[in-house]
Parts: C-alpha cells; structure tokens; sequence
C-alpha cells in the first residue's frame, strides 16, 4: 500500500509541475486581434465549420438545375432570291414604244423558316 501512495504522489507532483511549467511558457500577452486569428488559424471546430458551409454551397449549385426539363430547339432558316430574264424577241420594238427594256427582269426573294 506503500508503494501505491508512493506513486499516486509522484504522479500528481509531475502534473501539477507540468501544468505550471506549460502556464508559465503559455503566458505570451496578446491582444483581441492576434488571439482572433491564432483561433482562426487553430481551431479544428471553425475550419470544419468552414468546410461543411463550403459543401452546402457547392451542393445547393450542383443541384440547382436538377429536375428541370430538358428543352432541345432545333430550326432552319433558308434565304434564297432567284433571277428571271425573259427575251421579247419579236416584241421588243413594241415593247420600247411602252417604255419596257428587253428582256425583261423578274427577281423573287424569298425566305423560309422549318422549326423541325
């Protein structure tokens, strides 16, 4: 029993001298603003804090889009002009005597659209 009693007082001796010995090293004095940012930089509890606010946000972007319909569009749009010359051949004396030019010109321009 002795030597039970022997070493419960050595161990306490041991803890209380560590703890004064930790306390007297620790005492370095700061102010608000540097003991702010030594816990910033430390604290495990702030930076998973800090890492599951950053998983919601990139969860909350992935799944923005989820469960919408899907909308695929697909059309076409051609725009085409075709050119007619017409010869009046025999008719063309008569035709300068109403102003009209040999041969005649006849343009269509036209455009056509196909949502597909």
């Amino acid at each position: 029993m002795d030597l039970r009693r022997r070493f419960l007082i050595a161990l306490l001796t041991a803890t209380s001298s560590t703890a004064a010995f930790a306390q007297s090293i620790g005492s370095i004095p700061l102010d608000y603003r540097e003991a702010q940012a030594i816990l910033l930089e430390k604290s495990d509890a702030i930076q998973g804090s800090d890492a599951d606010v950053r998983s919601k946000e990139a969860q909350a972007g992935s799944t923005r889009t989820l469960g919408r319909p899907t909308v695929e569009f697909e059309g076409q749009m051609v725009r085409y002009q075709k050119s007619l010359y017409l010869p009046l051949g025999p008719l063309a004396d008569v035709a300068q005597d109403y102003a009209i030019s040999d041969p005649l010109r006849f343009e269509i321009e036209r455009t056509s659209r196909d949502p597909s």
